[in-house]
């Protein structure tokens, strides 16, 4: 693997749903640089483990591996993996067998969930309850009898399982008190965890607990059975909050107080679908203690430790590392606050305390998180051996978190290798490489200011297209830390916010930086039509793929694909489907170029359009000259007007563009505003959804004035008419729109 600034995708992982420390990273990212940057059989340290499957992957390849975290969640998910899943059935039936007052445990949990079926009348097990308020008010049932399904009123006997359960009930009380040691008094902020679940659901969880605690005594409690059950429990606990909308919302919770209305799933269905769920990923690992793991000589083996970064630092010999791969922890007071209320519930107030602080305070800020990853590095570069390697990777992190990643890693020390980040919605998926190495770029006479503009203006260059602020900022301090001399010393990243904000308005008065968009991107004031836009270099790209290489899978597709961008702006995954969707075609899994979108095909459609708009020109009266691509292929003139100068027959003209592809930015930055009001990009009908993409996701695009398309076969069949008239030309015009809704077309006033 190049250490140059490439995107790696990786491949589709299998998860185990409710999972709380998900999005999964895809199979082959970390382990495709630990193989390539590290030799088989050495130590990769993983300090901020969150993802249990990540450990696991780089196992597999034959390294050692310490995945520590001071938050003990994510270790007893790693740990509850080492099993045999014989000995997991084995345990499962034992907790869901165990008697409960005069029931078995699993009928008295089904009980708390049974409703009057609409149908038959039959009582049946709720699948989820919609709540609105303080109160539930719908129930969703597969009725296995008479077959109804759907969503329906209550009725009063629905409410029968409720009648006992009280928001502040015994449950309540009894997780409230493992969250902190006896005698002590919770504070306010933590009287509130428990009620993110309603009665029901916390009474179901809690009694699950309570039983596994029973059953598997405090000696036993590490036992693979024991933890793999609680791991189970977590991801039902996850699945079972109050603080989920619809049934189809998967994102992370963003705030403690259930929404107004919310959705009671059943927790009990929740638990029965993690321990099938988990049952696959269950197996026997080298898992060792701590004296044995360094004894071991260049054999596997796996060490989850439930440490801080400080212990780790004391307990790990120095530079003894040769890799590490660094998970970023959120800043998200929710997510904090329920991990604390998870590790407090399954393991006791002692493994919850290290997250006390950041559970319940919620006071700090990003440059907060800056300053305490900066610490961290330092001393986890004290851990890794001259010449090992950091890869930070994140699949769902915001701009500012990346941010805060490369200044961390710069200022502790580390040398930028390589970095590249792609757009998912408002969130990036990132991969960032550092190495311990000595080497610092030689100093030169320049200022600071002098530096920073040269960056921008690279940056802008190697874009070759306006960029958003976020985007702009984030690649100009991967610029500096890599390619620059830039010392940051002790300079907070809010203060060089405001640095960068005084140097970008000081270039857009000198006009050596261009406002585009309204304001939404900032630009070079002119791109020369020799520089290749990186949105239009992404199609042409897909495009020589699909023509090249033959049928390949979407996997292939990815991994070619990345691999021709060198630079920390990849493009986005779903940009990559619609050109796939545009050019490509998919037949048993494998993609191939489209038979009309072959470069024969294409060159001789677009002559025979050009063609077509000439006679169809000269049939509707007008002067018909060549535009020469300046930037029209064809004009179309009022011959009354021929002749005249070009401020008093524009109004009048008609200009065309005719196009094989998409890749328009370039054309649109040299040609924002067109000199006619009547200006057309004619394009092939399979480019459409394309161009559709393009308007609402890149603010360029959103924002032109005065360009208009018009289908290949719109016109073709205006061609075909005996006695076209100008009326005829409003038509496909007005009623062909780009996105194929009849009576519309998409003009950008």
């Amino acid at each position: 693997m190049s250490l140059g600034d490439r995107f790696v995708p990786g491949k589709p992982k299998e998860f185990i749903p409710g999972d709380p420390f998900w999005p999964p990273f895809p199979e082959g990212v970390a382990s495709g640089y630990v193989k390539d940057l590290s030799p088989p059989g050495s130590l990769v340290l993983i300090p901020f483990s969150l993802n249990p499957l990540l450990p696991l992957e780089i196992l597999d390849l034959g390294y050692k591996v310490i995945a520590s975290s001071f938050n003990p969640v994510p270790i007893l998910c790693l740990r509850a993996l080492h099993n045999r899943g014989e000995d997991f059935t084995s345990a499962l039936t034992r907790l869901v067998n165990a008697p409960r007052g005069e029931m078995l445990l699993r009928h008295y949990l089904q009980s708390l969930y049974l409703v009057e079926c609409p149908g038959c009348g039959e009582l049946v097990e709720a699948e989820f309850f919609l709540w609105e308020g303080r109160a539930p008010t719908a129930k969703a049932v597969k009725c296995p009898k008479c077959g109804t399904a759907g969503t329906f009123p209550l009725v009063p006997t629905d409410l029968k399982p409720l009648e006992n359960l009280k928001e502040r009930g015994p449950d309540y009380w009894y997780v409230l008190a493992r969250l902190f040691s006896p005698g002590e008094v919770s504070p306010p902020e933590a009287e509130e965890l428990p009620l993110v679940y309603t009665p029901r659901n916390l009474h179901c969880l809690n009694a699950m607990f309570v039983k596994i605690e029973a059953l598997f005594p405090e000696k036993s409690l590490w036992t693979p059975a024991g933890l793999a059950l609680k791991a189970a429990l977590l991801a039902a606990m996850h699945l079972s909050l109050s603080l989920y909308p619809s049934p189809e919302f998967k994102g992370r919770p963003v705030r403690l107080h259930p929404p107004p209305r919310f959705v009671e799933v059943n927790a009990w269905k929740a638990f029965q679908s993690a321990a099938e769920s988990l049952r696959r990923f269950l197996r026997p690992l080298p898992v060792v203690e701590q004296d044995e793991f360094f004894r071991k000589d260049k054999a596997s083996a796996l060490l989850p430790l439930p440490w801080g970064i400080k212990k780790l630092e004391e307990g790990i010999p120095p530079s003894s590392a040769s890799f590490l791969i660094l998970e970023p922890p959120p800043l998200d007071r929710t997510w904090w606050a329920l991990n604390f209320l998870w590790a407090g519930w399954l393991m006791g107030y002692q493994a919850a305390y290290p997250l006390r602080t950041l559970a319940l305070k919620g006071v700090f800020g990003w440059d907060w998180y800056e300053e305490t990853l900066r610490r961290s590095l330092l001393k986890l570069k004290g851990l890794l051996k001259p010449g090992g390697f950091a890869l930070f990777v994140g699949q769902d992190i915001p701009p500012v978190m990346a941010e805060c990643l490369i200044l961390a890693g710069a200022k502790a020390g580390l040398r930028p290798e390589s970095f590249s980040f792609r757009e998912r919605d408002t969130r990036l998926e990132v991969r960032l490489l550092f190495s311990n190495s000595d080497k610092v770029w030689p100093l030169t006479g320049q200022s600071e200011e002098e530096t920073l503009k040269e960056a921008i203006l690279e940056v802008l260059s190697y874009s070759a297209e306006p960029l958003t602020p976020p985007l702009l900022r984030l690649a100009v301090e991967w610029w500096l830390s890599s390619r620059k001399p830039w010392a940051w010393g002790e300079r907070k990243r809010g203060e060089f916010r405001g640095f960068l904000e005084e140097v970008l308005s000081s270039m857009l008065r000198e006009n050596s930086l261009k406002s585009w968009a309204d304001g939404k991107l900032l630009g070079l004031p002119q791109y020369p039509s020799s520089s290749i836009p990186l949105s239009d270099k992404a199609e042409l790209e897909v495009y020589r793929l699909l023509r090249e290489k033959g049928l390949l899978t979407l996997s292939e597709l990815e991994d070619l694909f990345y691999t021709s961008f060198q630079g920390p702006l990849a493009p986005k995954a779903d940009f990559l489907r619609e050109c796939l969707a545009s050019y490509g075609e998919e037949a048993e899994g494998k993609w191939r170029l489209r038979v009309e979108d072959e470069p024969e095909m294409r060159a001789r459609d677009q002559e025979e359009i050009k063609a077509m708009l000439w006679e169809l020109g000269e049939k509707l009266g007008f002067q018909v000259r060549e535009g020469a691509r300046d930037p029209f292929d064809v004009i179309w003139e009022e011959k009354e007007a021929f002749g005249k100068p070009l401020h008093l027959i524009a109004e009048l003209n008609f200009g065309f563009v005719v196009e094989s592809t998409a890749a328009l930015t370039g054309f649109f930055l040299r040609h924002f505003s067109p000199p006619f009001p009547r200006s057309y990009v004619v394009i092939p009908g399979g480019r459409a959804s394309l161009v559709w993409y393009k308007l609402k996701n890149m603010p360029l695009w959103s924002s032109l004035k005065g360009w208009q398309f018009i289908k290949y076969r719109h016109l073709r069949r205006l061609a075909q008419e005996k006695a076209p008239d100008r009326y005829s030309l409003q038509k496909i015009i007005g009623l062909d729109p780009v996105v194929e809704r009849p009576g519309a077309q998409l003009s950008f006033i």
